[in-house]
């Protein structure tokens, strides 16, 4: 299965092509999710980041890892791969822009609530609502000084872990409510990415240098501490 979204030159050529046409790949490049081997995980998704952790959840239910999904969409039209969760047996958490289907909202607002209706196992500070502690929040930052824990499920299995990829917005709410209750997570950071192989440098990060195409996408909460653009500014296609 390949989903592709037509957002620059090479995907927008994907899109007018034929059923056929061929079409050369290369890869993997870069770092992947690493789940954990048992308990239970949450998948934030908003809009076509559900395409990057779609395979995530298939490996987790096929291991028997409990899994949650908050997806989140503009509109219904674009919530992805429903009925396939669905016969993985993933427990749905759905949010749209318009309230077209589920929660009409953000789909962070939906994962706020569900750790804060299950404490984490380790007493810290719960978020307010939407998912914010302003009183957590070092000056122009994220809340990042709480050791990692865990929290319980709404399954009744531990939430032993988080992931997540969509805006960098959303990823930042998803990365503060973590740290707040001491929950592992990895995100995968969107950016701009030419060579592929580490070489053009445009998509390294502030400060550290490293690039998403080999040391990322994936980046673990631990190591997300270290990169200072993250929810603030990133590399334009120009490389400034």
């Amino acid at each position: 299965m390949i989903t592709v979204a037509a957002v620059g030159e090479s995907t927008k050529a994907l899109h007018s092509m034929n059923v056929g046409d061929m079409v050369g790949f290369r890869g993997p490049f870069g770092s992947t999710f690493s789940l954990p081997e048992a308990g239970s995980i949450a998948l934030i998704a908003g809009g076509y980041g559900m395409a990057s952790l779609f395979n995530l959840s298939k490996e987790a239910r096929e291991k028997g890892i409990e899994v949650h999904v908050f997806l989140g969409a503009r509109t219904k039209a674009e919530l992805l791969y429903l009925d396939w969760m669905k016969e993985l047996g993933a427990v749905l958490h759905l949010s749209t822009d318009d309230g077209s289907e589920g929660y009409k909202g953000f789909n962070t607002d939906l994962f706020a609530e569900h750790v804060k209706g299950h404490p984490p196992t380790r007493t810290s500070s719960p978020p307010s609502q939407g998912g914010i502690s302003e009183s957590l929040l070092p000056e122009g930052g994220l809340a990042k000084d709480l050791p990692f824990e865990g929290s319980t499920s709404k399954g009744g299995g531990m939430l032993t872990k988080v992931y997540t990829v969509g805006p960098e917005i959303m990823e930042m709410k998803v990365a503060d409510i973590c740290y707040q209750n001491n929950i592992p997570f990895e995100v995968s950071l969107e950016r701009y990415m030419k060579c592929g192989i580490g070489i053009c440098g445009s998509c390294c990060v502030d400060p550290v240098g490293w690039r998403m195409c080999v040391e990322g996408p994936v980046i673990d909460g631990e190591k997300l501490k270290e990169i200072i653009e993250f929810g603030k500014y990133h590399r334009s296609a120009s490389g400034k």
